[in-house]
């Protein structure tokens, strides 16, 4: 009876993932078509790989910048546990807290690369730039400066800023935790 159960269960979740999968490639799948009609399946694979690539890099950049920032914090965790050591449960040891920080930071870095991941087209713009063979008056700068490398440069700026401002408040946190810094 409960083999059976067990059978009859397996299979409604396989044709359940089934039509999940279905209905989430079909999209997918006649995009795929119309672009091998038009002979261009390369712009269809750059359009999914641009994205996932740019969040991807800037999750792995973000989460070691998180991760850099919280190690160092290690000496005022040490404080804050010996300090509250009667209350600290008996599992958080180094090993476990270094593996919560790392998880944290993942987390953390991945919920920031999101924002660098929706602005792909910029990245993959400053990646294939070409020069416009036009020089700006003022500065004397090529055009295609100011088309394809300067929002790039905007984009690096602002995301490295939130996450470093990020990092800040996180180790803030943990020096008012451990009381290394005093109001």
């Amino acid at each position: 009876m409960e083999t059976t159960r067990r059978i009859f269960w397996l299979v409604i979740g396989a044709a359940a993932l089934l039509l999940a999968v279905v209905l989430a490639s079909a999209h997918l799948v006649t995009d795929w078509w119309w672009f091998a009609e038009l002979g261009h399946t390369g712009v269809f694979v750059r359009l999914l790989v641009w994205p996932w690539a740019v969040r991807v890099l800037g999750a792995l950049v973000f989460t070691l910048i998180l991760y850099g920032n919280l190690r160092i914090t290690q000496a005022a965790l040490a404080q804050a546990m010996f300090r509250f050591q009667g209350q600290v449960p008996v599992f958080l040891t180094w090993r476990v807290m270094r593996r919560v920080l790392l998880g944290a930071s993942i987390v953390l870095g991945l919920l920031a690369s999101e924002a660098i991941a929706q602005n792909w087209p910029v990245v993959a713009r400053f990646w294939y730039r070409v020069p416009f063979g036009i020089a700006d008056p003022l500065f004397g700068r090529d055009v295609g400066f100011y088309i394809f490398v300067l929002p790039f440069y905007r984009l690096v700026h602002g995301s490295v800023a939130g996450v470093l401002f990020l990092a800040t408040l996180l180790v803030l946190a943990v020096y008012l935790l451990a009381r290394a810094v005093e109001w």
